[in-house]
C-alpha cells in the first residue's frame, strides 16, 4: 500500500429520516488527540491512510454501512456536531435495525465536483 495526500474530500451524508451532514476528510497527514484542528505538543503525527480515491470512497461506504459510523448512537452524534448542539450519550442500538441509516453518500471531490459513492434510492 502507498499512501498519499489526496487532498481534501467532502462526503455528504443524507440519511433515511430527511436530515443529514457533511463530514470533511482531509487525506493528508494529521495528528492524533485534541480536536478540530488544535493539538497538544505530544500529539503523534498520523500518515495518509489512502492510496487512491477508489479506495477511500470503499472505505467510506464501509464505515457508514457497515462499520463503526452506520451505529444510531453515531449518526445522531453526528447530527449534534453538524448543527451545533451539545452531544447526549445516546444509546446504542448497534447490531438492530438502524431507522437512521444511509439513503445516499456524495463524495465532494477537492474541485468541487460530486459523486455519488452509495444510495438505495429507487
Amino acid at each position: 500500500m502507498n499512501p498519499k495526500d489526496l487532498g481534501t474530500y467532502h462526503v455528504k451524508v443524507e440519511l433515511i429520516n430527511g436530515d443529514g451532514f457533511i463530514m470533511e476528510y482531509k487525506t493528508g497527514m494529521r495528528f492524533s488527540h485534541g480536536s478540530g484542528g488544535v493539538h497538544p505538543l505530544n500529539a503523534t503525527p498520523i500518515p495518509p491512510t489512502w492510496e487512491s480515491e477508489d479506495h477511500l470512497i470503499s472505505t467510506t461506504v464501509f464505515m457508514f454501512t457497515e462499520g463503526n459510523y452506520a451505529c444510531e448512537c453515531n449518526l445522531k452524534a453526528f447530527l449534534d456536531r453538524a448543527h451545533q448542539r451539545d452531544e447526549q450519550d445516546y444509546e446504542c442500538g448497534c447490531g438492530g435495525v438502524n431507522p437512521l441509516g444511509p439513503l445516499q453518500m456524495t463524495l465532494i471531490r477537492p474541485d468541487a465536483s460530486e459523486l455519488v459513492i452509495y444510495s438505495i434510492l429507487p
